[in-house]
C-alpha cells in the first residue's frame, strides 16, 4: 500500500520542487486536477487497504490460490492512481477514462471477494461461513460499480456523476442485513 501511496504523492512533489519561488497559490492553480485524483487515490486504495486488513486479519492462513489473487488484487491497487487520473483529468466526458476508472475498482472489489471466498473454501477463516451477510458484503458494492459503470458508459454526459451511486453502499448493506436477519435497526422501537 506504502507503493502505491507514494505514486500518488511523487508527481506533485516533483512538481512542487518546480516552482522556483513562485507562491504556493501557483502549486495549487497548476496541480488542482492532480491534487484531486491523489485525493481520490488514497481514499479509494485507504478504504481497500482496511478491506483486506480486516479479511487477512482473519486468515489462519493461506492458499497458492489466494496468493496468486493476492498478487492480482496488490496489481489492481496499483493501477488506482494511474487510472484516478485519467478520470479526474478528462474533458469530464471521457468515456474511456472514466470506464477504465471504474473497470479496475470494479476488479479490485472481485479479487478481495475471490480471495475471501478462497479463504472460506480453505477453511482458513476459523468459524465463518459463506452465508448471506458475507456475499452481500461484496455483491453490494461490486453491483453498485456495474450500475456506476454501464450508467457512466450510457451516459457520458453524466461526467463524474454515476460514481455518486457508490455511497449507497453502506446504507444498502444495512437495509439488506436488517432484511435478511430479521432483527430490526438499532433504534427502532419494535412491539
Amino acid at each position: 500500500m506504502a507503493i502505491a501511496i507514494t505514486l500518488i504523492v511523487l508527481p506533485l512533489v516533483d512538481s512542487a520542487r518546480e516552482l522556483d519561488g513562485r507562491p504556493a497559490v501557483s502549486f495549487l492553480r497548476e496541480n488542482h486536477t492532480a491534487l484531486i485524483a491523489a485525493a481520490i487515490s488514497f481514499a479509494v486504495i485507504g478504504g481497500y487497504w482496511r478491506a483486506h486488513h480486516r479479511l487477512f486479519s482473519r486468515a489462519e492462513g493461506y492458499t497458492r490460490s489466494v496468493m496468486q489473487a493476492n498478487l492480482y488484487w496488490l496489481a489492481g491497487i496499483m493501477a488506482v492512481p494511474v487510472v484516478t487520473v485519467l478520470f479526474v483529468s478528462g474533458s469530464g466526458r471521457d468515456r474511456l477514462g472514466l470506464g477504465l476508472y471504474l473497470g479496475v475498482i470494479l476488479a479490485v472489489r472481485i479479487l478481495l471477494m475471490t480471495e475471501e471466498l478462497l479463504l472460506a473454501g480453505a477453511g482458513l477463516l476459523g468459524a465463518e461461513r459463506l452465508g448471506r451477510r458475507v456475499v452481500l458484503r461484496h455483491v453490494i458494492p461490486a453491483g453498485l460499480i456495474v450500475v456506476a459503470l454501464v450508467t457512466a458508459m450510457i451516459h457520458p454526459a453524466w461526467s463524474m456523476w454515476p460514481v455518486v451511486v457508490l455511497a449507497l453502499e453502506r446504507p444498502l448493506g444495512v437495509l439488506l442485513d436488517v432484511r435478511g436477519s430479521g432483527r430490526a435497526p438499532a433504534g427502532d422501537a419494535t412491539t
